[in-house]
């Protein structure tokens, strides 16, 4: 059975200038290996979750322990080298003159070797599909190329837990695609914890879970089949249905007697291919 990697026990948070908490009573486990998706309107607070779990605001009240130590002044540190972070704009994270050097960066506040870093570096370039731009400069690649490069940065750090986000929400959907299946690849390899904050449905179909967060609280905890089966909460939450979903749909209406839940295309394939079958 898989531990804890993420507790999170009644937490609460205001900014000194709203009225209003950000963050209201809010709980939740996250389990080791776990892909969780973080969705919810502007201002719902998803942000501001997210800063909280890397220590980066201090809560009012209530606790959060991340790999078995709670968060506060003393384990900061320590609980920030479990965590990886990859942002929207991946411009905010470059450091160095070129790709490596950018890399390098973290690795050498790790106090890496320079041979584990040669090979750390070539590693984690392989795995996205950038060992070509080595020595180009960061700041002149393509937005897909970047935040392919901003990634490698944080992977090259194999993090226990991965947070993205909206890392995904400025690439096209053909590289936003590349990156989500490195990062699914990699995470089953490494038993990597992974918390997207997104709106792409792609996205949180590679989730196990999805939280749902509303002005502030916590509404909804569940996954991504039962919130694709709820189209009332899609359409409160800015989302498509999946393909898939749609095309079920669509079937189901002129009368094709498939099962009323969600299928992902694998399922709903081998679904019409029974009926075709019994014709």
């Amino acid at each position: 059975m898989l531990n804890n990697i993420i507790e999170v026990k009644n937490i609460n948070f205001k900014y000194n200038d709203s009225e209003t908490k950000t963050i209201n009573n809010i709980s939740f486990n996250i389990k080791a290996g776990e892909w969780v998706s973080i969705i919810g309107h502007n201002g719902s607070g998803k942000s501001t979750l997210i800063k909280l779990l890397d220590g980066l605001v201090q809560l009012d009240s209530g606790t959060i322990s991340i790999n078995g130590d709670e968060i506060n002044e003393k384990n900061l540190n320590k609980i920030r080298k479990n965590i990886g972070l990859v942002f929207q704009n991946p411009d905010n994270q470059f450091v160095g003159a070129t790709v490596e050097d950018d890399i390098a960066f973290g690795l050498e506040n790790y106090q890496f070797s320079r041979d584990e870093m040669i090979k750390i570096i070539d590693n984690v370039l392989d795995l996205v599909d950038m060992k070509k731009y080595r020595k180009h400069e960061p700041s002149k690649l393509s937005g897909g190329q970047k935040q392919r490069i901003a990634l490698a940065g944080v992977l090259a750090l194999n993090p226990k837990i991965l947070i993205l986000d909206e890392s995904t929400s400025m690439i096209d959907p053909q590289g936003r695609n590349n990156i989500l299946n490195v990062i699914d690849e990699f995470s089953r390899k490494s038993n990597m914890t992974v918390i997207s904050i997104t709106h792409d449905v792609e996205e949180i179909k590679l989730s196990n879970r999805v939280l749902l967060l509303s002005n502030g609280e916590l509404v909804e905890d569940t996954s991504p089949e039962k919130l694709f089966e709820n189209v009332k909460d899609l359409e409160e939450y800015a989302l498509e249905l999946p393909f898939s979903a749609q095309l079920s749909k669509y079937l189901i209406k002129h009368k094709l007697q498939l099962p009323n839940r969600y299928m992902n295309e694998g399922e709903l394939i081998e679904c019409i291919k029974k009926l075709y079958l019994k014709m």
